[in-house]
């Protein structure tokens, strides 16, 4: 128990020293111009077949940004536009010769020793992001207990400008990625609009139509602009990297509790083993497994009376 729980907490005192680069966030204007339709516009596209343009509570840019920063989406986007995988995977990334290297990783060497390298995929790039980014909702100043709107993403490696240059790539991206996808979908929507604008007479339902072709232009203008799409640091930028502390104390007593149960399970089959054998046991002999005092003496760290 004591040997597990100080090995633990060696390893964890002579790991790398870990820095974490925070930005706090906040939806930008575009969250509260999402198109919507209202309850006279959804029953007026019912007969034209558009109930699904505009019905049931709409996911905001916010949301899906949130959503897209540890995901394979915005991963293939990075690989295929500003490839990140040499910078978030350094130690695998052969600069000089432009090639990837084995992982160093057990189960990685074991699996792929006949492949060689593998370059890492989109869900690599997922895996790590998940692993490295922390998400922390803000409370509000005056409610405590109030979720703000605010959130403050966390990115830690061992590298500080490394832990910068990464969240600054996700946060970016992850915009520039949801200004695409909008401006792409207005442009469809918009087009289909001005040709049923063409065909339909009834000037309630055109009405209705030119109300959603205003929404879609005014999203295709947003989406011309320079500015972050969903997503906008409160400060402008991120928080300097800050050391993140090692927690060796933590660390050992969570190993020195860990070695605890494995001992306390190795005892159980000791005293049992013991009880069981021929001329072992005597009939005062309590039919249960041993404690504290009887964990000493089947380790054999006191004598038995």
């Amino acid at each position: 128990m004591v040997v597990l729980g100080l090995a633990v907490g060696g390893m964890r005192y002579m790991a790398e020293p870990a820095y974490s680069v925070t930005a706090v966030l906040l939806p930008t204007s575009t969250n509260d111009q999402t198109p919507q339709s209202g309850m006279g516009g959804i029953s007026a596209l019912a007969s034209l077949g558009l109930r699904g343009m505009g019905a049931g509570k709409a996911v905001t840019p916010f949301e899906r940004f949130m959503y897209l920063i540890d995901s394979p989406e915005l991963g293939q986007w990075q690989m295929t536009h500003d490839d990140i995988r040499p910078l978030v995977f350094a130690k695998r990334w052969d600069a000089e010769h432009k090639t990837w290297k084995q992982s160093d990783g057990f189960l990685s060497a074991f699996f792929h020793s006949d492949r060689g390298p593998v370059a890492p995929d989109a869900y690599d790039l997922a895996r790590e992001y998940d692993a490295h980014i922390g998400v922390k909702k803000m409370m509000s100043g005056s409610n405590m207990t109030d979720p703000s709107g605010l959130v403050a993403l966390t990115y830690t490696d061992t590298s500080p400008e490394r832990a910068s240059a990464i969240l600054n790539a996700v946060l970016a991206d992850a915009n520039e990625l949801l200004r695409q996808d909008a401006a792409m979908r207005a442009s469809v929507q918009a087009d289909y609009l001005r040709n049923k604008l063409a065909s339909v007479q009834v000037q309630d339902y055109r009405e209705t139509l030119q109300r959603m072709l205003s929404d879609q232009e005014q999203t295709l203008m947003l989406t011309n602009s320079h500015l972050p799409f969903a997503a906008q640091t409160v400060s402008g930028q991120t928080l300097p990297p800050v050391l993140s502390s090692k927690r060796t104390v933590l660390f050992a007593a969570i190993g020195a509790g860990f070695g605890f149960c494995i001992a306390y399970v190795l005892a159980i089959i000791h005293y049992n083993l013991r009880r069981d054998r021929p001329g072992t046991r005597s009939a005062k002999q309590p039919d249960r497994v041993p404690v504290f005092s009887s964990l000493a003496r089947s380790l054999g760290l006191a004598k038995a009376h």
